[in-house]
């Protein structure tokens, strides 16, 4: 993938403010601030980072320019609902030019709610086998921490999954819904398998 300055900026500082504002809200997760951040950025942001990463790979796979831009204004709009105990996440998203087929802008659209469920069955893997392979090894304060961010990681990421999949405005529901409503559909069943059956 092509980056340029900017856009690398513009990655970073989404990044930071998305994760602070998942810390604020889980302020109360632990003592130690700089852990709940720690822990916002590495599921809240990696699973954003991943998402908006595969829209762009898949639009420079067809020969677009795309670059992601941050939007200031939810980045502030989520720092300030977090004091509340909400979030309103409008990060930014990843800006495409160049001519595509339908199909093709269909699967530029389906590349970040499936990378989510790619690392949802991810997480849910490691939470089903690889915990019980690393208990025996690991303290259980850490094993108290890396339980809790498995968990966090797979509710995340289904729920950025189920959440972009929704047909409305500019997600990335409609213009998969406009290319195959049977692909649109197969991915929300999977989504919401996720959400509401191996929570």
């Amino acid at each position: 993938m092509r980056f340029s300055d900017i856009e690398i900026s513009e990655l970073t500082k989404a990044w930071l403010t998305i994760s602070l504002a998942f810390a604020i809200i889980w302020r109360g997760m632990d003592s130690r601030f700089w852990l709940v951040y720690l822990m916002a950025a590495l599921t809240v942001g990696v699973a954003f980072i991943v998402h908006e990463l595969s829209h762009k790979y898949i639009a420079q796979k067809y020969g677009c320019w795309a670059e992601f831009r941050s939007y200031q204004l939810g980045l502030i709009l989520a720092i300030l609902m977090s004091f509340i105990g909400f979030i309103f996440a409008a990060p930014g998203a990843v800006i495409i030019s160049g001519l595509v087929t339908q199909e093709e802008n269909g699967r530029i659209s389906m590349a970040g709610p499936v990378s989510n469920l790619i690392l949802a069955s991810v997480f849910y893997f490691i939470a089903k086998f690889g915990l019980i392979l690393l208990q025996p090894m690991v303290p259980i304060s850490s094993m108290i921490v890396i339980t809790e961010f498995v968990q966090i990681s797979i509710s995340i990421n289904a729920w950025l999954a189920f959440f972009n999949l929704l047909p409305f405005g500019p997600l990335d529901g409609v213009k998969i819904m406009q290319w195959s409503q049977k692909t649109w559909f197969g991915l929300v069943l999977i989504a919401g398998f996720f959400i509401f059956f191996l929570q």
